[in-house]
């Protein structure tokens, strides 16, 4: 469900997975590459919440400033 428009259909990217696995892998690439920092947005498959989240890139931020 689209949390801003309250949709369940999916976009033309949503809906094709295989755009999303490369698309998820070109990231991981990228990331690993230019030595980004990586904030995921799931534990234990579960979705996390927007404040845990946030609180997480604040602590990488404090961490490296």
């Amino acid at each position: 469900i689209n949390k801003i428009t309250g949709e369940e259909k999916k976009d033309i990217h949503e809906s094709d997975k295989e755009y999303l696995k490369n698309a998820y892998n070109l990231a991981k690439e990228l990331a690993e590459k230019y030595r980004w920092i990586i904030i995921s947005c799931v534990k234990n498959g579960k979705l996390r919440t927007i404040e845990e989240i946030n609180d997480e890139i604040t602590e990488k931020i404090l961490y490296n400033i």
